[in-house]
């Protein structure tokens, strides 16, 4: 959003404890398919009366008309990325984020739909593990072990019911296998010595692995719009820099929203002096006690917050760095360490870089 702080101005970085796991124990998820229909719902006496008992929620394929404002709150895909822009477009959401969206001006018109009824099915999964981490030891086992639970089973209602599996297969029984499996599902045949590896697509029995993409999708819906509250706010301050689960902002957060551990609430992370961020996880600051840091997604290897700070300005050239990427390949046996660049500079895929008169990123819209 901006791309630095003023000199003498002070900024205040929170994470959200346990976002995901706190949205997965607030809330109630769908759980049964009622309906599905293609229209305006408002013309289905059917459809809008199971829409309008609050125990059921939908996910739409709508028409949006998003507002002018500083801060949008619904995303889409655009040339392989998620953004949150101004305009029109057509995508699928989940009912409750459609109604959050519409207090801040957001109109959409629906013209097919899922609903489903709901229920609270995480509380206590949540309260049990939340427990155990409290209790525990950062960085023991236990503590490690209830943290990564709580915030992996969601992912796993969204996964894809199909994996790529391995097998060695003799040659007399190729024929056999492939049509065991189906010509189509097969990716890759290789042969080792008197056998065959054979990498294909293979479908989850039902019965193993239970997957509602419904779940997952809400799950992660109900977190932006737990985030959303902090955006367009001018109570919260000018918001500078945001992440999936926290903010930097100008103002201090009131104190009922504030708890080192509580889940759902903010934790205080750092008090910045100076902020430099290039583009979303390219940042950098100094804490009001004079440390300094640096982070770059992907990059062990980082700038300094000086040489970052150089990059803001419109003709400067990219900061070169190099890393070390490993590249493994199942299919070929084999992998591959290779020493590859990484340009380091102001990246306007997700908002657009407005300069001032001196050439400086100075904010993004």
């Amino acid at each position: 959003y901006i791309p630095s702080n003023k000199p003498g101005e002070n900024l205040y970085w929170y994470d959200v404890n346990s976002l995901y796991p706190s949205e997965m124990k607030n809330n109630k998820y769908p759980i049964s398919l009622l309906a599905h229909f293609k229209g305006d719902i408002s013309n289905k006496l059917k459809y809008s009366t199971l829409l309008s008992n609050k125990e059921n929620v939908g996910f739409f394929k709508v028409n949006i008309d998003a507002p002018n404002i500083n801060h949008p709150i619904i995303p889409t895909k655009f040339n392989g990325r998620t953004i949150f822009p101004e305009g029109s477009w057509t995508g699928w959401y989940y009912s409750e984020e459609l109604k959050n969206a519409s207090k801040l001006g957001y109109k959409y018109t629906i013209q097919e739909g899922y609903i489903f009824s709901s229920k609270t099915i995480f509380d206590k999964f949540v309260e049990k593990l939340s427990e155990m981490k409290e209790n525990a030891v950062s960085g023991t086992a236990i503590y490690l072990i209830s943290k990564l639970l709580m915030n992996s089973l969601y992912g796993k209602f969204g996964q894809k019911p199909i994996t790529v599996e391995h097998s060695f297969i003799d040659i007399v029984s190729m024929d056999s296998f492939i049509n065991k499996v189906g010509t189509d599902n097969v990716l890759t045949i290789l042969p080792i010595g008197k056998k065959m590896l054979v990498s294909y697509n293979n479908t989850f029995e039902s019965r193993y692995i239970k997957i509602n993409v419904a779940i997952a999708s809400a799950v992660t819906a109900n977190a932006r719009i737990m985030m959303s509250q902090f955006k367009n706010n001018p109570e919260y301050g000018t918001i500078y820099y945001t992440d999936t689960d926290s903010i930097l902002t100008s103002n201090q957060l009131p104190d009922h929203l504030i708890d080192n551990k509580k889940l759902g609430l903010m934790k205080l992370e750092k008090i910045l002096s100076r902020f430099i961020s290039l583009g979303p996880k390219v940042y950098g600051g100094q804490t009001i006690d004079d440390n300094q840091f640096v982070k770059v997604k992907g990059l062990k290897t980082v700038p300094t917050l000086n040489e970052l700070e150089t990059k803001l300005y419109k003709d400067s050239k990219e900061l070169i760095k190099y890393h070390e990427k490993w590249n493994r390949s199942t299919l070929e046996g084999h992998i591959q360490v290779k020493n590859t660049e990484y340009a380091i500079k102001v990246t306007s895929n997700k908002r657009l870089p407005v300069y001032d008169e001196n050439g400086r990123l100075s904010i993004t819209k």
